[in-house]
């Protein structure tokens, strides 16, 4: 039998990847709009989506029924790290097929 309270707990991890996966892209693709591909546009990326994360555990800090986690800033730097990875090696193959 399938313990609905882990699957629910599995369930909200997972997206808490998922939307700072997909926080990172945007924001990365975001700066390279402007400016042109450097080690410096990942850690901003990195940077700016774990202010997020950190700001959205003090948000939920104050909410009635709700705590902050250090556990979900870390579980939110891995969608993020994924994220960035995944651009970085669509940013590689094209660059690599363009030569």
């Amino acid at each position: 039998e399938l313990n609905l309270s882990i699957l629910s707990l599995v369930v909200r991890k997972l997206a808490h990847i998922f939307e700072f996966f997909v926080l990172s892209i945007l924001l990365l693709y975001l700066l390279l709009e402007f400016t042109t591909f450097d080690k410096y546009k990942i850690g901003y990326t990195f940077l700016i989506a774990l202010l997020v994360a950190i700001i959205d555990e003090v948000i939920q800090s104050y909410v009635p029924g709700r705590g902050s986690s250090v556990i979900d800033v870390l579980i939110d730097s891995i969608g993020i790290s994924i994220g960035i990875g995944l651009v970085i090696v669509i940013i590689y193959i094209k660059h690599r097929n363009q030569k």
